[in-house]
């Protein structure tokens, strides 16, 4: 770095004395980004309490470097808040006064507490939004998806062709004005949305569908755009940064009214998609990987993380239109970014409390022994369609969803694929 100037009037930042180390340490925190999630041949990225522990590291390596000397620790101050720091590893994004006052962001003790619950039952999932530490905080959220489907006839042989591809073309425009009205963050909006997907739910039926959002590779990696938490009942509310509800309104949905569809029932839910561990002789995930002749992947895979166990924790709503004779959902996908966990995950406590200036206790999930007694099953969600009129009266309940139980990643990705055909 060429210093211009007097060097008494420059950043401390600039000076010969704070080294490469130090700035490679800010670069690495503000250019950080620790994620991580389901991919076509297993998991991509870290799971959130590898996350975690990257900051952890991080703000040691930072309190360590700040005892040097006094230069060093003045220019280190503003970026070595844990609080800060873990935030920022779990995209939860920094809001204005007046927006904390409408939401309530977890503390440290509070994220990690429910990281360590959900890595503990990465299994059962379904049941973080039950827990006492879940409610009343709002959790950083991407919106995954948008999505239109609509039921398709037996006799149809391709998504393509047929009326359930006219149908969806037919108001696919309109959905999309609605949609943009009703959660007013920039996404990549498929300008010229059109049927071109189909769906294979686990009773047999098949759906149409047509995606809102363009299909793109790096999805998973789109910064935190919106917020969601769980009510007083558990069930899930979006929320926007401001901490305004994102709930639909009669605003929202005129474009549609005014098509000649009918609204029928909204349905707000949770959802959680599973990946059962593989054994170390087990094929990864990858559809050309066999038993006998492993893929590329695989011989790469030296830590064998394709065959970990693994879960996320999906929101969204539902909203269910009819036209008279056929019926046409809206699905609103949320991931919610701090809970993405993997088998291997229990095994890293130990380095998590040894970073953590905190006590065990503090961030203990089993503490409270009302968590103790949240017995509900994580195999299903329960039914509580509303039907109504009214979108802002009716449909203060979860849904079942085929899609919504505990699967194999297996088809998962089947599912995916299915999604994206042209």
């Amino acid at each position: 770095v060429r210093l211009n100037g007097d060097a008494s009037t420059q950043s401390s930042l600039l000076l010969p004395g704070i080294g490469s180390i130090v700035l490679d340490f800010l670069f690495n925190y503000t250019f950080a980004n620790w994620r991580g999630g389901f991919s076509f041949s297993g998991i991509w990225g870290l799971s959130s309490l590898e996350a975690i522990l990257c900051a952890l590291r991080l703000w040691r390596s930072m309190q360590v470097c700040s005892s040097v000397c006094r230069t060093w620790r003045d220019t280190l101050q503003p970026f070595s808040d844990l609080t800060k720091m873990c935030h920022h590893a779990m995209q939860i994004p920094e809001l204005s006064e007046e927006s904390l006052e409408a939401v309530k962001l977890p503390t440290v003790p509070e994220l990690v507490r429910a990281i360590k619950f959900s890595s503990t039952c990465w299994n059962l999932t379904l049941m973080l939004p039950r827990s006492s530490f879940f409610r009343g905080k709002a959790w950083p959220a991407q919106i995954s998806e948008v999505q239109l489907q609509t039921e398709m006839s037996e006799d149809e042989d391709h998504f393509l062709e047929g009326p359930s591809a006219a149908f969806l073309n037919q108001h696919a425009k309109a959905f999309l004005k609605a949609a943009k009205d009703m959660l007013q963050v920039p996404l990549a909006w498929n300008t010229r949305p059109h049927c071109r997907g189909e769906t294979t739910m686990g009773d047999g039926r098949r759906f149409a569908t047509c995606n809102l959002l363009e299909e793109s590779f790096d999805r998973g990696r789109k910064l935190c755009r919106v917020l969601a938490q769980a009510d007083a009942e558990g069930y899930m509310e979006l929320l926007g940064l401001d901490g305004s509800s994102m709930k639909p309104c009669h605003r929202s949905l005129a474009p549609l009214l005014q098509s000649g569809l009918t609204f029928r029932a909204i349905t707000r839910q949770w959802r959680a998609r599973n990946k059962k561990p593989k054994g170390p002789k087990d094929p990864c995930d990858f559809f050309l990987c066999k038993e006998a002749s492993r893929c590329d992947l695989c011989k790469k895979d030296v830590e064998g993380r394709s065959r970990l166990g693994a879960s996320e924790l999906f929101g969204g709503y539902k909203l269910d239109f009819t036209d008279g004779s056929r019926q046409i959902s809206l699905e609103i996908e949320v991931k919610i970014i701090p809970f993405f966990v993997t088998s291997k995950d229990e095994s890293l406590f130990s380095e998590l409390h040894t970073l953590l200036p905190l006590s065990e206790s503090e961030t203990d999930p089993w503490g409270n022994s009302s968590e103790a007694d949240e017995d509900e099953d994580d195999e299903e969600d329960d039914d509580g369609d509303d039907d109504g009129d009214d979108p802002d009266e009716h449909g203060e309940g979860d849904a079942e969803d085929p899609d919504a139980e505990d699967t194999d990643a297996d088809e998962d990705e089947d599912q995916d694929e299915q999604d994206e055909q042209d």
